[in-house]
């Protein structure tokens, strides 16, 4: 079986910035930020947010440190 979790913090490609944030009830703050503009935070149930952290990272995000 494949365990699969989503980290917490940001991860950024090309001036595109996405934060993660786990919440206490297992919901995930995702909050966007391209350049100087930011999106509007929106909180997604887990299993979105591992499906969303995981199609970044195959395109090319890395974590920022």
């Amino acid at each position: 079986m494949i365990h699969r979790f989503v980290e917490r913090g940001t991860f950024v490609h090309k001036g595109h910035a996405v934060r993660f944030t786990i919440l206490e009830d297992d919901t995930v703050r995702v909050e966007e930020k391209f350049g100087k503009t930011e999106g509007i935070p929106k909180r997604i149930d887990i299993d979105e947010a591992i499906d969303y952290q995981e199609q970044l990272k195959e395109i090319g995000y890395g974590k920022k440190e």
